[in-house]
């Protein structure tokens, strides 16, 4: 496969990158959705201007401000996502099912009163809000292989290392998760005399390869928030959010040479687990204002997530060959750094069609290019690290545009929705076309409501195309790379009670 730009080939895609931490995993932590109640779901996350649902405090926290009573709402969801991948002309699918909270939340509203009656004019109530909203889902299974007659990753790690006057006793040093945990497990050998030069067991392809990786992990927001009324004509509100973030990723690579092509290698496993937790803090303000009974339009602005995150990372090598049997080796490390991930700015408006439902609509604006990493006491090798994830960034990302569509009818208690969304594409310009993390949702669902409480299940359906890149090369040899069209389907039910 003939790529546009090797450089973000390498930085963005390499599924066995010699260190933990790359612009992708940046990028990772800014790719929100519309997560919260199966109402917000059910509508695509267009609540913006809506208001009146828990969902406001991660959208558009003035949305408290249209409370006129207190409610508690949690809401179970199962997912199952299903990744087709395609490699070197091969087709193979795989599949993951979970099951999670996507929100639990308590709001309580609090009406102003003078003279024992409720205000008409002026601040005439104010809600506060307390709970979580689960924002990014990680969970994800991926399988892909085929015969490679072309390269091997032995070819990759032997490019690494040979001709930068690396001897044989600093190969490990040199890089631990690389080349160098390469040689020490006998994937690579010294060209003696000249033994900054390096050979590979494997290399010129014709072997059989197989990547299985397994992610798992979200991003749940705890959220405070409060809300305020006034004339029910101007709604403002601001939410403090602290997400905490879990993701993890165990992936094995696999060679194998079944056609017997080469004279001393028998099988290669790269074993790798990445276990990353941290939490950040964020503010989000939002104003709606309401034109008339038809029309109201919204606003929100959310300040940059400040995340401090701990790594721990682990590679195992095992090199089984002809002569000389299995030899194995291992590095682990732990690492903290921070993340700022992007502002983001939302522009809503809601269209209500009486007792008969409305029309509702967002448009969120992020510059992903504008996120940044920094390491903890790092070292001078991990300062330029950061320095160049960052201008892989500034680079190669771009801002996105996401818009948000949804739709309610109302039949007395009953209510259904439909939703669409386009969260666009991080990148400047894709690697291949068409696969660039551009999503796409549609969503259906359908409530009751009735006084005291209220019941709303929501079916969501999200698609995008992305690469996963195996190894990548620094020259003109053809770097393998895996088309991957991930479908993740959602059921969410909610269930609240008002008081």
């Amino acid at each position: 496969m003939k790529l546009k730009s090797l450089v973000v080939a390498i930085s963005l895609f390499s599924a066995l990158a010699a260190q933990a931490q790359n612009d992708d995993d940046v990028v990772r932590y800014s790719l929100l959705t519309a997560g919260g109640t199966a109402r917000s779901s059910g509508l695509a996350g267009a609540t913006g201007a809506l208001g009146g649902d828990f969902s406001a405090l991660s959208n558009n926290p003035a949305g408290l401000g249209l409370y006129h009573g207190s409610e508690f709402v949690f809401t179970p969801t199962i997912y199952n996502i299903r990744t087709t991948a395609g490699y070197l002309g091969e087709g193979l699918s795989s599949q993951t099912t979970r099951f999670s909270f996507n929100n639990l939340g308590l709001v309580t509203n609090n009406k102003y009163r003078f003279k024992g009656k409720e205000v008409e004019k002026g601040w005439r109530s104010v809600s506060w809000a307390f709970g979580f909203n689960k924002i990014a889902s990680f969970a994800n299974s991926i399988s892909y292989g085929n015969y490679n007659r072309s390269s091997s990753i032995g070819d990759k790690y032997m490019q690494d290392i040979s001709g930068k006057s690396i001897l044989p006793g600093n190969a490990y040093n040199y890089d631990p998760f690389g080349s160098g945990l390469a040689y020490n497990a006998w994937l690579l050998d010294a060209n003696y005399p000249d033994s900054t030069n390096y050979t590979a067991v494997n290399a010129g392809g014709q072997v059989n390869q197989q990547v299985d990786i397994n992610e798992r992990g979200a991003i749940n927001e705890m959220n405070l928030g409060v809300g305020a009324n006034y004339s029910e004509k101007i709604f403002v509100g601001a939410s403090l959010g602290i997400p905490f973030v879990r993701y993890s990723r165990s992936m094995d690579y696999v060679e194998t040479d079944d056609s017997l092509k080469h004279a001393d290698f028998k099988s290669f496993v790269s074993s790798s687990d990445l276990t990353t937790t941290g939490s950040g803090i964020n503010l989000k303000l939002g104003l709606i204002y309401k034109f008339n009974d038809f029309v109201r339009v919204g606003a929100a602005i959310h300040t940059p997530t400040y995340y401090g995150f701990s790594d721990k990372y682990t590679v195992k090598m095992t090199t089984v060959r002809d002569t000389s049997g299995e030899h194995a080796d291992e590095t682990t490390s732990s690492i903290k750094y921070n993340i700022y991930t992007p502002w983001r700015f939302v522009g809503s408006a809601a269209f209500m069609i009486k007792q008969y439902g409305f029309i509702t609509v967002d448009y969120e604006f992020v510059d992903h290019s504008s996120s940044d990493l920094t390491f903890v006491n790092g070292s001078a090798s991990d300062n330029a690290a950061a320095h160049d994830i960052n201008r892989i960034l500034s680079k190669y990302y771009t801002s996105a545009s996401n818009i948000r569509i949804g739709a309610e009818a109302k039949i007395d208690i009953f209510h259904i929705r439909a939703g669409y969304a386009v969260y666009g594409s991080p990148y400047k310009t894709p690697t291949v076309a068409g696969y660039d993390q551009k999503m796409q949702v549609i969503s259906f669902g359908a409530g009751l409501r009735e006084k005291d409480y209220f019941f709303d299940v929501t079916f969501s359906h999200s698609a995008a195309s992305v690469l996963n890149i195996p190894y990548a090369f620094e020259n003109t040899i053809p770097t393998p790379a895996a088309t991957l069209k991930v479908n993740k389907n959602m059921l969410s039910a909610s269930i609240g009670f008002k008081f």
